[in-house]
């Protein structure tokens, strides 16, 4: 009986662990599954693939860029999102490039460009941004650079200033947030990230289509009804392209790509413009930081507008920065 018994409770307990083992490898499928539903949906149309790019190589992967126009180099920057790409400046493109030879690439990790699964840091990027401009451009260049990208072009400025000439920021984040630096919640966060299956599903969840058009339109966008649906669905598909997208959202969910650029804003030689929306929330607190730090920075408020004034209000914004330039 005792046998019997203990035969019984092994079987029991064998039989728990299969529906355990069957119930994880199904959702294991199941979310495998919705990773590569979701990927194909959300890349099918190729928006980006749509208007003509070269290739740049750099160490770490390959850099999409447009180049277009003649005159003196111009290098536009555009958000260090994982959704972001060079089409943020395509309303402003056409009009610039009638006196320079305009830039856009997209950054590593974003758009068209290589989305290696490492861990994006300030460092890497200013790297990438002196090496474009020094093997590719090769001379003095002005820069456009917005949001969180502005203290990529800082920290390039610095280390090297001989690449660099006037220098416009459009609506960068606060400086007291380059202070922040990977804790273990970042870490632990990152770890889950990378995870094959279940971090690839998470990253689906955060950067989703309703949650990207909550944040991107809510936001950003004094008027998100006049804002095009195109708009979200190439940020929709910049998330979803490559490699492995997740890797710079969670690098940048992490602090990896934060950088105190105080020091180096005081220092840097550059004449430098920022252009902020009226609409902006913090844009006013923002600017005076930036202001308090090197006093010699110009600033320009757009009204009807908030982050980003060259897709709201490009005629305005190509008045101001020809003026400057």
């Amino acid at each position: 009986m005792v046998a019997k018994s203990a035969e019984r409770r092994f079987m029991k307990t064998k039989n728990k662990v299969i529906l355990f083992l069957s119930l994880a490898a199904a959702s294991v499928l199941a979310a495998d599954l919705t990773n590569r539903i979701i990927r194909i949906r959300a890349t099918m149309d190729e928006t980006l693939k749509k208007t003509r790019f070269s290739v740049f190589s750099f160490k770490e992967g390959k850099i999409a860029y447009r180049e277009e126009g003649s005159g003196s180099p111009l290098l536009l920057i555009h958000d260090l999102k994982c959704y972001a790409s060079g089409k943020d400046w395509e309303k402003i493109v056409p009009a610039l490039s009638e006196g320079h030879t305009v830039y856009t690439p997209d950054l590593l990790g974003c758009g068209l460009s290589d989305k290696p699964n490492l861990i994006y840091t300030n460092f890497l990027y200013t790297e990438v941004l002196n090496t474009f401009i020094r093997t590719k451009i090769g001379n003095k260049t002005d820069v456009i650079c917005e949001g969180a990208s502005v203290p990529l072009v800082v920290m390039a400025a610095r280390m090297a200033p001989e690449l660099f000439g006037k220098i416009i920021f459009i609506s960068p984040e606060s400086l007291s947030k380059g202070v922040k630096a990977p804790d273990k919640s970042g870490r632990l966060y990152r770890t889950i990230l990378n995870l094959p299956v279940f971090g690839t599903f998470l990253y689906h969840i955060a950067v989703g289509r309703q949650p990207l058009a909550e944040q991107i339109f809510l936001r950003d966008f004094f008027e998100p009804c006049l804002i095009p649906d195109s708009y979200l669905n190439t940020r929709y598909e910049s998330a979803h392209l490559g490699d492995s997208p997740k890797s710079l959202y969670a690098s940048i969910a992490g602090n990896y790509t934060c950088c105190d650029i105080r020091t180096s804003l005081r220092d840097l030689p550059n004449e430098v413009l920022l252009i902020t929306g009226a609409a902006e929330k913090d844009g006013n607190r923002t600017a005076e930081e930036f202001y308090a730090c090197s006093p010699k920075i110009n600033r320009i408020v757009l009204g009807k507008c908030k982050r980003f004034p060259q897709i709201e209000k490009p005629a305005d914004f190509l008045r101001e920065v020809k003026d400057f330039l």
